[in-house]
């Protein structure tokens, strides 16, 4: 009797002294322990977890409704990442520690508008104008890929003035200025990988744009031959139509250019759009021609027809300068990656979208509409996409892009009819690397920032400047590589 009294008391210290010191989670310990048997320490460990029940519950009730809202939206936060996780004081960190700074507004920086540049702005570092960024976001004329990259990093949206974009501006100046010849009027811009093409290219259409010209601005016209949308052939035509891509290109033209399209009429006609008898009379403006291929009903024909008798008034009318700007030209003169029936490649040509800008390009030959008459095109090869390198046709005929080309390369021989047509000039652009005082700018700017991990000094911005191999791409995603 002595020895089970003295067992049951030895169950009770133990359980006891863990429910004081490790609370109800190291009592299920005791419910285990090999003393647990007996009936008094079941009552103990009864007697002790009701009080802690009662505590939690008690204390669910003193809690008011925002303060449970408030911390469910904090554990919420914590886990979603939401603003939660990115509220400094929530991290612990304070907010003198550089980790914590606000993201800068950088609205110190002045805007890209033609007013604003003149000689002395070289080397100055602009933010987009709210029209510019506007036509390329919300009016969906869109970005090149590396582009839109880079600019959805920074606070605020920005490019550097170059010497080069002094060049290219002046060029556009000219070109206003005076009726274009055809032999000046296509302009090819060639330099390697990362030297900045895409980006004066689009200086140029937001200073076009600015200084009231009627853009036409393509930064991804590879999507025109990569078998991304849907084709049928035409009997009409002739040709593969594209109805989502011919749709697309029109509703941008003219969400951006439509004041100007309002006062272009056609000095043609009537046109007969398609079967249903649908017609464009003489005198129409383009604004009205538009809206017609664009209403639900609009065959696939009908829209060709509207998009041909567009692009043929607007580069032949002279009353408004014009700028047509491609990026990734290469795809306007490839093999595109459509087939036919029988599973044979398309040419380009072979393509609605396609031919119809080949033919606003064409000076000469049938089926162009005889090139711009007032204003500029530029061109680009998109080198970053290695699935489409530049043509072997545009190598035979435009030395000036210094591509080689192979001893026993095919050529199609209306390919180099069309690209001999268009009689593209190459603007050679491979000295034009990036200087000290360039990179300066860009280095500045990113300084001013406060993002940057590394402290901004000489040895990190002349490191930057040597991997870039005087490469504005390259050095640019060295100090996005450093952003936090």
């Amino acid at each position: 009797m002595a020895t089970q009294r003295g067992t049951i008391s030895l169950a009770f210290n133990v359980s006891g002294l863990l429910g004081r010191e490790a609370g109800p989670s190291r009592m299920t310990l005791a419910t285990r322990a090999p003393f647990s048997t007996s009936a008094t320490v079941g009552a103990v460990q009864k007697k002790k977890v009701a009080p802690a029940q009662k505590k939690k519950s008690a204390s669910v009730v003193r809690k008011t409704p925002k303060s449970a809202d408030a911390a469910s939206t904090k554990r919420k936060g914590a886990r979603s990442g939401g603003s939660g996780a990115s509220d400094p004081s929530a991290l612990g960190l304070s907010r003198d520690s550089p980790f914590a700074q606000p993201k800068a507004e950088m609205s110190e920086l002045p805007e890209f508008l033609p007013e604003m540049i003149t000689a002395k702005d070289a080397y100055k570092v602009v933010a987009w104008s709210k029209r510019t960024w506007d036509a390329l976001q919300f009016q969906q004329f869109g970005l090149p890929k590396s582009l839109a990259k880079q600019f959805g990093s920074e606070s605020r949206p920005r490019t550097l003035i170059r010497p080069l974009t002094l060049e290219v501006l002046d060029m556009l100046d000219n070109a206003r200025s005076k009726p274009s010849s055809p032999a000046e009027v296509n302009t090819v811009l060639n330099a390697p990988l990362g030297y900045g093409i895409s980006t004066l290219m689009l200086q140029a259409f937001s200073y076009a744009l600015e200084s009231s010209w009627l853009v036409i601005y393509l930064p991804k016209s590879l999507t025109f031959v990569d078998s991304s949308s849907p084709y049928a052939y035409s009997e009409k035509h002739k040709v593969y139509l594209q109805p989502e891509l011919t749709q697309h290109i029109l509703q941008r033209i003219l969400s951006v250019n439509k004041d100007h399209l309002s006062k272009i009429t056609l000095e043609d006609g009537p046109f007969t759009l398609d079967d249903r008898g649908g017609k464009i009379e003489k005198g129409a403006n383009l604004v009205s021609v538009i809206q017609q291929g664009l209403q639900k009903d609009t065959s696939p024909d009908a829209l060709q027809t509207v998009f041909e008798i567009t692009m043929r008034t607007i580069v032949q009318q002279r009353s408004v300068p014009v700028l047509l700007a491609a990026d990734g030209a290469q795809g306007l003169f490839s093999k595109s990656l459509y087939r036919d029936p029988d599973y044979r490649q398309l040419e380009s040509y072979e393509l609605a979208v396609p031919r119809t800008l080949q033919a606003s390009l064409r000076t000469t030959g049938t089926g162009s509409f005889g090139g711009i008459q007032l204003g500029k095109s530029l061109t680009a090869m998109s080198l970053s996409n290695t699935k489409w390198p530049i043509p072997d046709e545009m190598r035979f005929a435009l030395p000036g892009l210094n591509a080689d080309l192979h001893p026993y390369a095919k050529l199609n021989d209306e390919m180099l009819s069309i690209v001999k047509e268009c009689q593209l000039n190459v603007w050679d652009m491979s000295n034009a690397v990036l200087t000290r005082k360039e990179a300066g700018a860009l280095f500045d700017v990113a300084r001013k920032e406060g993002r940057m991990w590394s402290t901004p000094n000489d040895e990190s911005f002349m490191s930057r400047l040597v991997e870039s191999g005087g490469s504005v791409g390259t050095f640019q995603r060295g100090l996005r590589g450093s952003l936090l």
